[in-house]
């Protein structure tokens, strides 16, 4: 295996505070919000603090010519959705474990070199981030999700920005990502610590950092889609793998690029894979147009 791939394979309103500086505006989202009242703003979750912004929806091409699993490039019109602004965290993760019970830590928790509150947490299974999800959504009422391979390239492709990185289309420098580390003595860094790579709308660490576990079944290509697909997400066979996206600490540059995707087993664990939480409109069933 090259260097690129050798890690893996081992109802009712409530008062919102404005921030006059930002776009999007920024609230406190409580269970019970009407979630339609939020769109077009950030919001942010009570109980762990995760911030989500807003990705408003549009067409943009998907894929790309330089790998066989992101082949064939096609268009995709995507519905607006929030994103978090980062993978979840040590400290936002601990929340859910103390909370429920019978979920297993992840084995590097304790390590020092990957066990600080503001890092990324990892070594956490496909099935494990779903409980998560699943575990906010109880306490916020939030649609909560992982991101679908789609969604997720959008927000760091910018849209219709069609960009290379997240940040545009410069080459990746430490500024900008967390990469090229010793797998065996490196480590993430905190969550949104390299703000020169931030994406078009806000998001941080999509590019290095951590790999991220996304809905999708995995498909080694994209010859299953049409030429126009509408919010794609296949999600059946993802007994054996599912889609990660975004790289991790150890990933050389080449593999940092928006339209770069590998897979890994639900049940795999590995010290460069994380996850990030979406919320998607479409969850409840609201008329994306709307918004």
């Amino acid at each position: 295996a090259t260097p690129l791939f050798r890690a893996l394979g081992a109802g009712r309103k409530v008062e919102v505070t404005a921030t006059p500086a930002a776009e999007p505006r920024a609230g406190i989202f409580v269970r019970g919000s009407r979630i339609a009242d939020f769109a077009g703003r950030a919001i942010e979750e009570k109980t762990t603090g995760e911030s989500f912004l807003w990705v408003p929806g549009g067409e943009f091409e998907m894929g790309s010519r330089s790998w066989e699993s992101a082949k064939p490039p096609h268009r995709v019109k995507q519905s607006p959705f929030w994103l978090a602004r980062t993978p979840v965290t040590n400290r936002q993760y601990r929340l859910f474990l103390e909370a429920e019970g019978g979920v297993e830590e992840p084995p590097y928790m304790r390590l020092p070199r990957l066990s600080a509150g503001d890092q990324p947490v990892v070594a956490v299974t496909w099935e494990e981030a779903v409980k998560y999800c699943a575990w906010v959504a109880g306490l916020s009422g939030l649609p909560l999700t992982l991101p679908t391979e789609a969604q997720w390239e959008y927000a760091a492709r910018g849209g219709a920005d069609q960009r290379e990185y997240p940040w545009g289309h410069q080459q990746p420098d430490p500024s900008r990502a967390h990469f090229g580390q010793d797998p065996r003595k490196g480590g993430p860094v905190a969550v949104g610590s390299r703000p020169a790579g931030a994406g078009r709308y806000g998001q941080m660490d999509l590019a290095g950092n951590t790999w991220e576990w996304c809905r999708d079944a995995w498909s080694p290509s994209y010859g299953w889609c049409a030429a126009l697909e509408v919010d794609p997400c296949r999600e059946e066979g993802g007994q054996e793998a599912r889609a990660l996206r975004g790289g991790g600490f150890w990933l050389e540059a080449e593999g940092l690029r928006s339209a770069f995707r590998f897979s890994g087993r639900p049940g795999q664990r590995n010290d460069a894979i994380g996850f990030r939480v979406a919320v998607a409109p479409a969850n409840l069933g609201l008329d994306p147009r709307s918004y």
